[in-house]
């Protein structure tokens, strides 16, 4: 819901200047920008094998999710991504030719052409994942097939728009990953060693690999992985495929206990915070919620207390990415009444949850707003009930 900037200021930031220049030279003079390391053209390899390509179309605006939908459409913030697209999500995945993946923006670029891999072409902006950094250091090579995770700041692009994709692709079609697969990261993901424990488990031999930003990375072929959908907020569309998964969840759960009742705090953030919290957060607690607030670090935990709830209520916020990890339950998230999102609504649909929202007061400065307390405990009460 962080929606950034005013358009026009960026463009008076030095940062788009060096851009321009970068970019320049990659066109004109790419033997120098390579030199650089840096990369900005997006396409596909020149050796690329398909493994997955489909339609899918959404399910949250079919009953019994529809009233719930057009309701959250008004005052929406959803992010846009392909309008073109309709109701439909694509689907994507395939195994590609030698890749070299560079560990100060951990993109893999084919070792020929010199573009980031993608399946369509574009240019990449300026960022974590397009900047320059020349490295004398000789490249390492690997013999597994290289799944490069890119630097993300948020939990729920990184699990829904990236691992568990590529995760349940290796899962499907094992017989294509004998040699192998390493995640290379240039920072600490516990995710990426949970998945990492699961593929091993399979059959898969799987690894992870840590880039210092001078390093270079040579793989004989890397994964790639695409969801493309209208909004942004709709590419969990791969529900069945989580199945494959339950033996390992419920392993989980049985070594980390939880509680029925779930109330996901904010964790340390600038941004969409409650006003009066401490009032909420005490209401929630004398209804027999267990209070919890978790970070990055503690991924197993998280996967148990949403495996063990029967009904979470939360504030809009990354953490409830976490529903995907059961069938069925249900879930109450709270939105400032002006700034209203449909992502999770998404993914309760694709999982069967049911769905409620309250809608609190409009946000303000860094978009925090205020909640009516005993409004808001008179709506879990009902949801309870039911």
């Amino acid at each position: 819901m962080a929606r950034g900037r005013a358009t026009w200021k960026k463009y008076f930031e030095i940062k788009h200047l060096i851009a321009a220049f970068f970019r320049l030279l990659e066109d004109h003079a790419p033997a120098i920008s390579r030199m650089m390391r840096f990369y900005s053209h997006e396409g596909p390899h020149q050796d690329m094998r398909l493994l997955e390509q489909e339609t899918r179309c959404l399910t949250l605006d079919q009953p019994p999710y529809e009233l719930a939908y057009q309701a959250l459409c008004i005052d929406n913030v959803d992010g846009v991504e392909d309008p073109n697209l309709g109701r439909m999500v694509h689907i994507r995945s395939a195994i590609t030719g030698p890749v070299a993946i560079h560990g100060h923006t951990n993109r893999a670029v084919d070792q020929h052409t010199g573009l980031i891999l993608g399946f369509e072409t574009t240019r990449v902006r300026w960022g974590r994942s397009c900047f320059p950094m020349p490295s004398i250091n000789k490249p390492q090579a690997t013999s597994k097939i290289a799944i490069p995770v890119p630097p993300f700041s948020n939990y729920y692009h990184m699990l829904i728009d990236f691992l568990l994709p590529h995760v349940l692709c290796c899962l499907g079609h094992k017989e294509q990953f004998a040699q192998g697969v390493v995640f290379c990261t240039n920072k600490e993901f516990p995710a990426v060693d949970f998945f990492v424990d699961i593929l091993n488990s399979e059959g898969i031999p799987a690894a992870t690999k840590n880039l210092r930003p001078m390093d270079n990375l040579h793989a004989p072929a890397s994964l790639l992985t695409r969801i493309k959908a209208a909004s942004t907020e709709h590419r969990y569309a791969y529900e069945e495929g989580m199945e494959m998964l339950e033996p390992h969840l419920d392993q989980l759960a049985k070594k980390i206990p939880g509680r029925p009742l779930l109330y996901l705090k904010r964790g340390a953030t600038k941004l969409r915070n409650m006003r009066n919290a401490s009032e909420v957060h005490d209401m929630m607690a004398s209804e027999g919620f267990q209070l919890a607030e978790f970070g990055w670090q503690d991924f197993a935990a998280q996967v148990a207390a949403f495996r063990h709830a029967q009904f979470v209520v939360g504030t809009h916020g990354a953490g409830l990415s976490n529903i995907v990890w059961k069938k069925h339950g249900s879930l109450l998230e709270i939105f400032p009444r002006n700034a209203r999102k449909t992502v999770y609504l998404n993914i309760a649909a694709r999982r069967q949850w049911s769905y409620s929202y309250y809608l609190a007061g409009p946000e303000g400065s860094n978009q925090s707003f205020d909640v009516d307390v005993d409004a808001l405990r008179q709506l879990v009460r009902q949801q309870q009930d039911q």
